[in-house]
């Protein structure tokens, strides 16, 4: 489980549940949904090899605008958001508020673009070998520019989907639908080892950074 809560760390946040999303439209014709789930494994694939060559550049391109967003908000809270701001949100959010104070150089959470926030993310190995070696795309569901790629992640009992969705003619991640996983992952630590989820979290920080920085990404770095 230690291992697992690692990985769902590393994961810039990370959909669980016990059913699929649901997807409703008219479903396109057959030829054209094996055109459409060859190009979403292919995408997935090539974001997975980037993410790990640690080659941001590519890895970005390969993400959804949904994305650039996500990592947008949280950048507001990581660079103001006082440490009881920071509590009301979900778990995933908080993890990952920390770990960009953590990792991040202060003057890109500052200046950087959204697109460029991602890239130096990506540029730094925040999504780990282990997290993405746990990833493996199974079944896709696909229908009317949006997709559900059910997703088997080693060690998690757990059902994951991960959401496509096509932008400008090209299949993108949607990597925020993982996001769900961090916050089972760690309800499901705290309940095993009996604590809140603050203390899980607390663990994880000083177990990442010692107990020196864990205490200073707890406070904003200012605008």
């Amino acid at each position: 489980m230690k291992r697992l809560l690692l990985v769902a760390m590393c994961l810039f946040g990370a959909a669980c549940g016990t059913s699929a999303p649901t997807i409703t439209s008219t479903a396109p014709p057959t030829s054209q949904l094996l055109d459409d789930s060859q190009a979403i494994s292919a995408a997935f694939e090539t974001f997975s090899k980037a993410a790990l060559a640690r080659d941001g550049a590519t890895a970005a391109s390969l993400l959804s605008s949904s994305t650039f967003s996500t990592y947008d908000e949280i950048r507001k809270v990581a660079l103001t958001g006082t440490e009881q701001q920071v509590a009301t949100l979900v778990p995933s959010g908080q993890i990952f508020t920390y770990t960009m104070r953590g990792d991040l150089d202060p003057a890109v959470l500052r200046t950087a673009s959204p697109h460029d926030l991602v890239k130096a993310a990506l540029d730094r190995g925040l999504v780990s070998e282990d997290t993405i070696s746990a990833i493996t795309l199974g079944g896709l569901t696909v229908n009317d520019g949006k997709a559900l790629g059910k997703v088997r992640v080693a060690r998690a009992q757990t059902t994951v989907f991960l959401s496509f969705l096509r932008e400008d003619g090209a299949w993108k991640v949607e990597l925020p639908s993982l996001f769900d996983f961090t916050n089972a992952t760690l309800g499901a630590t705290a309940k095993e080892k009996n604590l809140t989820h603050v203390q899980v979290i607390d663990e994880m920080l000083i177990a990442k950074y010692g107990p020196e920085k864990a205490a200073e990404v707890r406070k904003p770095i200012g605008a």
